[in-house]
């Protein structure tokens, strides 16, 4: 069992925990990653920075003397994120601050114009099947936990093409935001509609 070799050697992982907690590793995983994500941000796969933070990462595993540091070739599917807008036109013209999930199909180029409907669950989605055809879906989400929420981003689509809406926006996965969308993957399955994040 991985508990047994897990204590077999607890000799070893007390040194590594001291040589990151009270030793000379102490804030050095923080201080790499911190440097990783602000040199790369975002890392899409098929991504050119994808490739640039591989090779930066081989060459600092190299560097730290790890054994049989290498890169393997696969495939994966490359998503390009495209142009993105979103605006309230009434009761009042206003700018909506959103990101595509990863995966998400595009609107044709003149953009999708339609009434939304606000929910706050995929039960009232399901609830409010008759008046959800045609529009746009606001998933307004109660805030639960990061592992219970994020079922609006990854399913959100699926759901609203079940009741033929158009599109879904869901908030950001997230208990508070400052006005910056932050994204993530979201699957679909039959019947495809444009997924957005929105700011919460």
């Amino acid at each position: 069992m991985i508990r047994n070799e897990i204590t077999d050697h607890q000799v070893e992982a007390n040194k590594i925990m001291d040589f990151l907690t009270k030793g000379p590793g102490k804030h050095q995983v923080y201080d790499r990653l911190a440097k990783f994500v602000d040199t790369f941000g975002s890392r899409v796969a098929g991504s050119a920075n994808l490739e640039y933070a591989i090779n930066y990462m081989l060459d600092e595993l190299k560097e730290d003397k790890l054994d049989n540091v290498h890169g393997e070739e696969v495939n994966v599917t490359h998503w390009v994120r495209g142009k993105e807008s979103a605006k309230m036109i009434t009761p009042r013209n206003h700018s909506i601050a959103l990101l595509g999930l990863g995966g998400s199909v595009g609107t044709l180029p003149e953009g999708i114009t339609a009434e939304v409907l606000v929910v706050g669950s995929f039960d009232e989605l399901h609830a409010k099947a008759f008046e959800a055809k045609g529009k746009i879906m606001v998933f307004n989400e109660k805030w639960i936990s990061y592992g219970k929420t994020v079922a609006y981003r990854v399913y959100g689509a699926i759901e609203v093409a079940k009741v033929g809406g158009l599109a879904s926006l869901i908030r950001s996965v997230t208990p508070f935001s400052i006005y910056s969308p932050h994204t993530g993957w979201q699957v679909y399955k039959e019947g495809l509609v444009s997924e957005v994040k929105v700011k919460r």
